[in-house]
């Protein structure tokens, strides 16, 4: 089985995260791509900021 366990922000957590993949090889290979994508939508990267024209 596959399984990775993680919270996050580090400094006062939001969210804690389990996946757990039946029947998968590594946690690396398989359960972390899942709670990456989790990640993902829970806290999306901000957008930049156009740059203003000079």
């Amino acid at each position: 089985h596959a399984w990775w366990v993680c919270y996050a922000p580090a400094e006062k957590p939001t969210i804690a995260i389990a996946v757990m993949i039946e029947n998968a090889g590594h946690g690396s290979e398989n359960a972390v791509p899942v709670a990456k994508a989790i990640l993902e939508a829970a806290f999306p990267a901000p957008k930049p900021t156009p740059k203003k024209a000079p």
